[in-house]
């Protein structure tokens, strides 16, 4: 899977003090959908190709290895509520070594009409962790995936997933270098494969069985 491919390529490295704690990021798929429960993976897989991902800027999960960060010491974030997710991905970038696994992570969003925007409704919260950030002058640099600088690739024809650096980030011709990152040595061959690829979601984590 993504989360022991990950560990196996860091792990050594991280106890060692070789590299900082690992923060593991990613976008979700969304589908409004209004049908009855999925079964298999299969189902499941289905209705990830017919969803669409949700934007750079719009994380969804965050795995971090023990001890990387001191969570009692973030902001006092409305958690659901826009910006907490910017903050978490900025605060990666600067002072961990973080992964971008939108490509080998299938996170099924499946929801109403309005769930995929949930956190803008209108309330009393709706900017409160913007505002957070504003009085307190912490603002991300590296909001987004995209400002990620390690990220997982998923292979052609599903034969496993390789890792690969990201140098910079673009937007409207402006260039922004990313941290310098770079990859443990086993990992850093471009054709290097880590064994079969699993599509893991918040629910499970279901292997697939594939012949290279």
């Amino acid at each position: 899977s993504t989360l022991s491919a990950i560990d196996r390529g860091w792990r050594s490295y991280v106890h060692a003090k070789k590299r900082k704690g690992l923060l593991i990021v990613g976008r979700r798929t969304n589908l409004e959908y209004h049908g009855g429960l999925l079964h298999n993976d299969s189902m499941v897989e289905a209705m990830g190709r017919k969803g669409t991902l949700a934007r750079a800027d719009a994380e969804d999960f965050f795995i971090f290895s023990r001890g990387a960060v001191n969570l009692s010491a973030m902001p006092n974030f409305a958690v659901g509520r826009a910006g907490y997710d910017n903050w978490l991905v900025d605060y990666g970038v600067k002072h961990l070594e973080t992964i971008d696994a939108t490509n080998s992570v299938l996170a099924l969003h499946l929801t109403a009409a309005d769930g995929n925007a949930a956190g803008h409704r209108e309330g009393p919260d709706k900017r409160y962790n913007v505002e957070l950030m504003r009085r307190a002058q912490s603002w991300p640099k590296f909001p987004t995936t995209l400002h990620v600088p390690m990220l997982t690739v998923v292979e052609p024809g599903g034969g496993g997933i390789r890792f690969t650096v990201r140098r910079h980030f673009k937007k409207e011709n402006v260039t922004t270098k990313l941290p310098a990152r770079e990859l443990p040595p086993e990992l850093a061959t471009p054709a290097h494969l880590l064994p079969p690829l699993r599509v893991v979601d918040f629910a499970w984590e279901r292997t697939k069985n594939r012949r290279r």
